[in-house]
């Protein structure tokens, strides 16, 4: 077919095709104010309130004193737990300096490895807001370390 063949497209069509643009470009103008506006702050308070949350746990001296010990995760998982119902966090799992599980919502899980792979930096002194997938599903994730005689022994993750 050659060009002048072709028909002219219908005055209809011609408005479906301008109200389906403008409803498309007015769907991600919102979508974005919705992004900036609502979503990143109640992501940010979530991570800050996870973080508080991990650090009064990493600052509880029967966690600190028994963590990295074997046989007291029974000490330790009451204690997590405990914080965890009241709080409505997800999870609170504390690990040791080989990333093996003291405490977890599902008690099974304890004693095995956690999962995720973003723990490392909390092992060797820094706090900080994780994005990934564990056991539970995906997660925002506070870390904080916990120091035993100014060494860290392990670490608390709060989701």
């Amino acid at each position: 077919m050659n060009e002048s063949s072709r028909k002219p497209m219908s005055l209809r069509n011609k408005i479906i095709l301008l109200v389906v643009g403008i409803f498309s470009i007015s769907l991600v103008v919102v979508g974005v104010f919705v992004e900036n506006t609502m979503i990143e702050p109640y992501m940010e308070r979530l991570g800050n309130d996870a973080m508080n949350i991990a650090r009064s746990v990493a600052s509880i001296p029967r966690v600190i004193e028994n963590v990295g010990i074997p046989g007291t995760a029974n000490i330790i998982q009451p204690i997590a737990d405990g914080i965890r119902q009241q709080t409505g966090a997800e999870f609170i799992v504390v690990i040791d300096k080989n990333s093996i599980r003291y405490s977890h919502p599902v008690p099974e899980r304890i004693g095995k490895t956690f999962v995720g792979g973003d723990e490392g930096p909390a092992l060797t002194g820094k706090e900080y807001v994780s994005n990934s997938i564990g056991t539970l599903g995906p997660s925002l994730r506070a870390f904080v370390p916990i120091y035993r005689d100014g060494e860290v022994a392990g670490a608390v993750s709060v989701g």
